[in-house]
């Protein structure tokens, strides 16, 4: 599955996920964190102290392409749309 890509909400902004190594990375406003794979297409950042944990569900179209995260901030949770595929970094 393609999770790397730049996603965006018109509230919350931009999310880029890139693939480095083998490990996925979440560029959220001005902190970069990994993703730990917790059950199928979900993922969530390590607890940090000041900026808490953070839940991503990557979401996928009719074609079987992620194209949206669902993430865990507010009531309901916050949908970021895919806005472009990024390459794979190793």
């Amino acid at each position: 599955m393609d999770y790397s890509g730049e996603y965006e909400n018109e509230i919350y902004g931009k999310i880029t996920v890139k693939l480095i190594g083998e490990k996925l990375w979440f560029h959220f406003y001005n902190f970069n964190f990994p993703l730990n794979h917790i059950h199928f297409d979900q993922f969530e950042t390590p607890y940090h102290q000041q900026y808490g944990q953070y839940r991503l569900s990557f979401l996928t179209n009719n074609d079987g392409t992620v194209d949206t995260i669902q993430m865990e901030m507010d009531k309901p949770d916050v949908l970021f749309k895919k806005t472009k595929a990024e390459p794979t970094n190793n």
